[in-house]
């Protein structure tokens, strides 16, 4: 939890003080604070591990009354040492490229084409209902076969659990049905078949293969 990683970045601090032969004393100089963060800065070019005892500090200085003065982690001098450590050692976020309704055409194309085999249906039905029903890894997993209702030209899935439903009342998915290769709603039908899968048992439908 984020309080024993406070905790243990306090304890670091600690340490250093010692090394230093400083005696520590709450509420700390801001100037020192501002020393050790720089330390950190100079010793072990990190974002994180910078950026994690600039807040633990802070959190400890806010457990005790620190004056007029205000926090004395919350100084100008340290921010800016954390935001130097932000620029300099952060590594800029790579987006990946999205997942294209081509992309899923070419993996039917070589996965669920007429005399496939059952490993080939499923890898491609997971990335069908994956991408057009918007479900997480962990959402996909967790679909049973009686989650699934299946209609004339588009299927409802029942999603009992996922990380946007804070209250759990679960949701429903609508898939309508595309036609052609790539069609969740057949390829939904040929997987189900092939694996011998009924819609009324509590069966996972992206279980192992060894039915």
């Amino acid at each position: 939890s984020s309080v024993k990683k406070y905790v243990a970045q306090y304890r670091l601090f600690c340490l250093y003080m010692k090394s230093r032969g400083l005696k520590l004393v709450l509420p700390c100089d801001s100037l020192l604070i501002s020393e050790y963060l720089s330390n950190l800065h100079e010793t072990k070019k990190s974002y994180a591990v910078v950026l994690s005892a600039f807040c633990a500090l802070k959190w400890v200085h806010d457990l005790i009354p620190y004056g007029i003065q205000g926090n004395p982690v919350d100084s100008a001098l340290s921010r800016n040492i954390v935001e130097a450590s932000k620029r300099i050692f952060n590594r800029p976020v790579r987006k990946k490229e999205p997942i294209t309704p081509d992309m899923i055409r070419r993996i039917c194309i070589k996965f669920a084409c007429e005399g496939c085999n059952l490993s080939g249906l499923r890898t491609a039905l997971i990335f069908v209902i994956g991408f057009y029903g918007l479900f997480r890894v962990n959402e996909l997993l967790d679909i049973q076969a009686s989650d699934i209702v299946v209609f004339d030209d588009h299927l409802e899935i029942n999603v009992k659990h996922s990380k946007t439903d804070q209250y759990r009342q679960g949701n429903i998915v609508f898939i309508s049905k595309s036609g052609g290769l790539a069609c969740p709603h057949s390829l939904l039908a040929r997987y189900l078949s092939a694996a011998s899968i009924d819609l009324s048992s509590s069966a996972h439908i992206f279980r192992t293969l060894k039915f």
